[in-house]
Parts: structure tokens; C-alpha cells; sequence
């Protein structure tokens, strides 16, 4: 696990990232606002340039956490269902 703080230009934390890695060549990272008690965005990372973004979900974290137990059509059709998409 890897954590990161995360700045704006003028030198402001604007939150926290953190890297987790499920296998070899995949990662999760968590996005969390400061003073939050979670993360309000997740990004799956498969090998070097793929990356689907998603927003946050207990279903998601607990996912994340039999990542070796799930069935890969499961982990998809979840991965789906939390896709970011812009707050209107």
C-alpha cells in the first residue's frame, strides 16, 4: 500500500491517494478529499495505460477484497455499475 498527498498548484492538499495492488500488473487506487472518512473515487489500473475510474462503493471495497474469489463476469458487471460519470 502507498499513500499519497495530492496538492494543487498554489501548494494546497486537496486529498489523499492510495495504491493498492490486487496482482501483479493491477492496482487500485483510492482517492479521498481531506476530512473524509472515505475515499469518493477508485481507479482500477491494468498494467501501465489501461484505467477505468469509478465512484466509490462499499460494494466496490468489498470486491476489491475477494479480488481472488470473484468471478471475473462478476468483477466486470461491478466495475461497470460504478463507472464515474460526471454529478449532475
Amino acid at each position: 500500500m502507498n499513500a499519497v498527498t495530492q496538492y494543487d498548484i498554489d501548494g494546497t492538499a486537496l486529498g489523499v491517494s492510495t495504491t493498492v495492488t490486487l496482482t501483479e500488473g493491477i492496482t487500485v487506487t483510492y482517492f479521498t478529499e481531506l476530512g473524509a472518512s472515505k475515499p469518493h473515487e477508485v481507479a482500477l489500473r491494468i498494467g501501465d495505460s489501461d484505467c477505468i475510474e469509478m465512484n466509490y462503493s462499499e460494494e466496490l471495497a468489498d470486491l476489491f477484497a475477494r479480488v481472488d474469489e470473484v468471478p471475473a463476469v462478476e468483477f466486470l458487471a461491478t466495475c461497470y455499475a460504478n463507472l464515474w460519470r460526471l454529478k449532475q
